[in-house]
């Protein structure tokens, strides 16, 4: 391949929907594509691209889960977390919380954690988070608050968890369920809060001065030779390596104790995930303009650029497709067969559509 393509993101995808608003939230699995919009619209097609339901939750949706254990969909939006039907989009219950709803993750009989946080606009900072543990029916199980707003949580094999903590005390928060009462045990990871964090029996956290801290399973901390001085805004572990991106636009191949490749993105990066064994998607948004990358993993290089009108909200993939929400309300989901026969037949600048539909938004300004 004679060097990464430029190609408008539509131009290759498989398939293209509409929300009502800026898309927040999507998943995909086997049977279900999901997206979930910022004034609290879900709408679910079948993998053919034909809708299956919608519903209306009221505010934004922030994430789905499936649950392992009944296989319904968990979902926080705005104020609460709530249990779907993924046959037809019923509600059986819903629970409501003090602040706004940040992560959600699923673990066993039914059972979910769900953090929130309450942000105060003068102080212009959180003040009130909390870590609440919900059963199959909703009904809350244990409840702690803090000080510090959670940016990552992982499930521990012990049946406890764990939650990456910004300022004031940054570090690890490990909680675990003893009969009536939630034991919390707090690990001091040094003066840099955590940003992000990935992985589960073994923990990855992010920190601000683009330091990493390794948690492995017995729960002893190290922190790994450093690779970047920026803020490590995402990251994900493969079988062999770990991929990061910073505020700065680097995204860096964590392997074998150093970085194997490290390349310049030119805007922050906002998300990463795995499309498949070979390769990954790198978001970026500038503040002006976003763009879709497709890296191949083993050497950085740079396969396709996708331009994106707006901004890219989430990404979801699975067994060869990926699903984007974007900013203007658009579901795009690519396939990894189609995608790869257009990136190499495509042309080398963005398309005549794309270019016509940008000139016609300059017009409007």
């Amino acid at each position: 391949m004679d060097g990464p393509r430029t190609l408008a993101a539509e131009s290759v995808a498989w398939m293209e929907r509409r929300m009502p608003q800026s898309i927040s939230a999507v998943h995909i699995d086997d049977s279900l594509i999901l997206a979930g919009d910022w004034n609290g619209a879900i709408v679910a097609w079948n993998l053919e691209g034909e809708e299956l339901w919608s519903a209306d939750v009221g505010d934004r949706v922030t994430s789905f889960k499936i649950d392992p254990t009944d296989q319904d969909i968990r979902c926080i939006a705005g104020r609460e977390a709530m249990r779907i039907n993924p046959m037809d989009g019923s509600i059986p219950w819903r629970t409501e919380f003090d602040g706004s709803t940040d992560i959600l993750a699923c673990t066993e009989e039914g059972r979910c954690w769900v953090s929130s946080s309450v942000y105060d606009i003068e102080l212009n900072d959180f003040i009130i988070c909390a870590i609440t543990l919900i059963d199959a029916d909703g009904e809350i199980i244990h409840r702690l608050e803090f000080d510090e707003r959670p940016w990552s949580l992982h499930i521990l094999p012990s049946g406890g968890i764990a939650l990456g903590l910004g300022r004031p005390r940054g570090g690890l928060l490990r909680l675990k369920p003893d009969g009536s009462h939630l034991m919390d045990d707090h690990l001091n990871l040094g003066e840099s809060p955590i940003c992000c964090g990935t992985g589960q029996d073994e923990i990855l956290l992010g920190h601000i001065d683009g330091s990493i801290t390794e948690i492995n399973i017995d729960g002893k901390a190290e922190s790994l030779p450093s690779i970047t001085k920026e803020t490590i805004e995402c990251m994900v572990k493969g079988e062999s390596c770990i991929l990061v991106g910073t505020s700065e636009g680097s995204a860096i191949c964590y392997r074998d104790g150093s970085a194997s490749w490290s390349i310049d993105l030119e805007a922050e990066i906002e998300n990463i995930c795995y499309f498949n064994g070979e390769w990954a998607w790198f978001s970026t948004w500038s503040g002006r303009d976003g763009i879709l990358s497709l890296l191949d993993v083993d050497n950085g290089e740079v396969i396709a650029n996708l331009t994106l009108s707006e901004r890219l909200r989430d990404i979801a993939v699975y067994e060869g497709f990926t699903v984007i929400g974007i900013d203007d309300g658009r579901l795009l989901v690519f396939q990894e067969e189609m995608l790869t026969r257009r990136i190499d037949s495509g042309p080398t600048e963005v398309n005549d559509r794309s270019d016509l539909r940008d000139r016609l938004r300059a017009l409007r300004k």
